[in-house]
């Protein structure tokens, strides 16, 4: 470790001194941050970005570079407001919007907080809807941008299912598992759910089948725009009915009438 950082201390210091081949050595504090990350010296990147920031707060490529490495360190909230600042500085740079939404998304996975999700998916379409102009973005390059195209539709399509758990109002719980890509979720296990599962049927609208303790339901279910509700009707479509009372249907529920039913993502 200690050989390769004196290597790369090296390796340095002849890109400073335009050693290379007549190569320009960077004058700015950003340029000098740049070619520090590139060499994965990120401390010292931090503190030339900080310095800059000193001189110019507004600096948008400074704040995107800070932001990166609180990427790096996976502090996804302070990786956001660095964005988000450079975004606001340079609306343009587009590529801060997808950034922003997989920092986003990455704090929703440790917190399930709805509005992190919400805003993930807000800051997804702006960078995947953007318009494709070569070298529009001045924060990132083709190159970078090709690859944070796959990263920020990744992360679309899973802020976009509906895998995860789902809770009632009266404290029921189920999760829902993406079976493929046929677009059926099973749910399992709630206590006495022994089998269910549910298909996409169009944009936001699932129908299913579910199993417990004898009694057998049919589900209708729409996704609301926010994908943190579940709603639609339920029917019980196999006797025997007694095995349904757990349930908490009501006498029509339980004789075949269509009942509300409800779930929220956990």
């Amino acid at each position: 470790m200690g050989c390769r950082r004196s290597c790369l201390l090296f390796l340095f210091a002849a890109v400073l001194s335009g050693a290379q081949q007549g190569s320009t050595p960077p004058t700015s504090l950003v340029e000098k941050a740049k070619l520090y990350m590139s060499l994965s010296m990120f401390d010292i990147a931090r503190q030339e970005l900080t310095a800059a920031l000193a001189q110019n707060e507004f600096d948008p490529v400074a704040h995107f570079l800070m932001g990166e490495l609180w990427f790096v360190d996976k502090e996804w909230l302070q990786a956001r407001k660095e964005f988000r600042i450079a975004y606001s500085i340079q609306p343009v740079g587009l590529s801060a919007a997808g950034r922003m939404s997989i920092a986003l998304a990455n704090q929703f996975q440790k917190t399930a907080d709805r509005g992190l999700r919400i805003e993930a998916l807000q800051c997804a379409q702006v960078y995947l809807q953007r318009p494709r102009r070569d070298g529009a973005d001045p924060f990132e390059s083709e190159g970078m941008l090709s690859t944070l195209d796959s990263e920020v539709s990744t992360v679309q399509e899973r802020l976009l299912s509906v895998s995860g758990k789902w809770v009632t109002g009266a404290g029921g719980e189920y999760i829902l598992q993406e079976a493929g890509s046929s677009g059926v979720y099973y749910m399992s296990p709630n206590e006495t759910v022994q089998y269910g599962s549910i298909k996409s049927t169009g944009p936001k609208t699932f129908e299913g089948l579910i199993a417990s303790s004898g009694c057998v339901w049919e589900l209708t279910l729409k996704e609301s725009d926010d994908g943190m509700v579940l709603s639609g009707t339920v029917r019980v479509s196999q006797p025997p009915k007694r095995a349904c009372r757990h349930l908490g249907m009501t006498k029509k529920g339980l004789n075949g009438a269509l009942s509300p039913f409800g779930i929220e993502r956990k």
